[in-house]
């Protein structure tokens, strides 16, 4: 690219898809981005280029020149969820266990995948989706861990039929999580070339060809609002005006926040580590089938129970100090001290780290300080030369207006 390109737009979040030339638009803003919103200047233009980096590109590669050739509104699963199940070699229904997840939450046209970055693993076709929904009657065995006996149950199973059927078979007393992408309409960008690697839900960069007589003048944006939030990594080192030390937990996500209109602050920060506590309480299933025996066993993680009758049979939930796996260990006193171990030595990196980073934070904002100052008025320059090319078009066009006009009839006219 020239030496006179500027970066002038910033994709927060976008798909960018293996096979398909289309950048789907997931921002806010998307409509604007794609110069669908009446009144307003487009983020993109035809001709612009997307990248990912302008250091270390690895969807869009250095020197391919990806621009973008269109803008258009298209259906796209964007975001999918978990629900489990089975299935059968050969059919074209998806059995739901409603351990995670209820199959009948979902429309007809979404996509159904065997893992949530939308791979079929020899057990769902590419492209299948949602046909049509219904329910049918089968035998589950429950197993109680205290008597060791398996008892059989019948339970009605809600089904979504497929639009292809399925190639390899899941055992109904195993299960798997299945994956639902819910289909809906999305601006997207055409490129006049395909990605090199999929980049899902990440950021991207639009660069447009320095050109100064296509640079057009808007009032109603600011060179320093909104900004931008996010954790400082990888190749957003570098990036922004404002260095903070963060530890407040928030989500890892970047965010746009509109500070000079005091809207409130997102909460962005790096995420956070969990860890489980533990218990002494294990949640229970009691099932009571058509001979009156109650069949009681351990709930799985995740499980869910539909408290229902069907026929004679009914179901309840319950707690109990025995655990899946056998007796409570009488180890747990070293768990604990493990924990606390753990928990001084990350509160003594921390003590020794934060008057470090403080220290090249207080440093960097003195260079991203002057940096600011000649950005600012790098974007005044910008502005003035749009203004001038809004003014001289102005002008031209008023001239040619009154150019063909026969002056020697309008002056002699009286």
């Amino acid at each position: 690219m020239d030496y006179s390109a500027n970066v002038v737009e910033t994709i927060d979040k976008a798909d960018a898809n293996v096979g398909s030339s289309a950048l789907i638009l997931l921002d806010d803003d998307a409509e604007t981005l794609a110069g669908f919103t009446t009144g307003r200047l487009s983020g993109i233009k035809t001709g612009d280029f997307i990248t990912d980096s302008l250091d270390s590109p690895t969807v869009f590669l250095a020197g391919a020149g990806t621009s973008v050739t269109g803008f258009g509104l298209t259906d796209y699963a964007a975001y999918n969820y978990p629900v489990s199940g089975f299935c059968t070699t050969g059919d074209n229904k998806l059995y739901a266990d409603q351990k995670i997840g209820f199959i009948t939450s979902f429309s007809l046209g979404d996509e159904v995948y065997a893992s949530p970055d939308k791979a079929g693993l020899g057990i769902i076709a590419a492209g299948t989706t949602i046909t049509g929904f219904g329910t049918a009657v089968g035998i589950t065995s429950i197993f109680d861990n205290e008597t060791g006996i398996t008892t059989a149950v019948e339970v009605v199973y809600d089904f979504a039929t497929l639009s292809n059927v399925v190639t390899n078979s899941i055992d109904p007393q195993i299960g798997t999580s299945f994956y639902v992408g819910v289909v809906s309409s999305y601006y997207f960008a055409e490129l006049s070339a395909q990605p090199s690697a999929p980049g899902i839900n990440s950021s991207f960069i639009v660069v447009r060809p320095g050109n100064l007589e296509d640079i057009e003048f808007e009032s109603s944006k600011n060179p320093v609002d909104p900004v931008e939030i996010g954790i400082a990594r990888g190749a957003n080192i570098g990036k922004g005006h404002k260095l903070e030390l963060t530890n407040n937990g928030d989500p890892d996500i970047i965010a746009k926040w509109r500070e000079i209109l005091d809207q409130p602050e997102p909460l962005v920060g790096a995420g956070r580590v969990e860890y489980y506590v533990g218990t002494t309480q294990w949640p229970t299933i009691s099932i009571r089938g058509a001979d009156g025996d109650v069949t009681t066993t351990h709930a799985s993680l995740g499980q869910r129970l539909v408290i229902s009758g069907i026929g004679s049979i009914t179901a309840a939930i319950g707690y109990t100090g025995n655990p899946p796996g056998g007796n409570i260990p009488n180890d747990c006193g070293a768990y604990d001290q493990a924990i606390v171990d753990a928990e001084d030595e990350m509160n003594n990196i921390i003590q020794q780290n934060v008057p470090r980073i403080n220290h090249y934070i207080n440093g960097a904002d003195s260079l991203r300080s002057l940096r600011n100052d000649d950005e600012t008025t790098a974007w005044g320059y910008l502005q003035a030369i749009g203004y001038n090319n809004a003014k001289a078009s102005k002008q031209i066009k008023q001239a040619e207006a009154v150019e063909d006009f026969d002056w020697d009839d309008i002056l002699n006219s009286n």
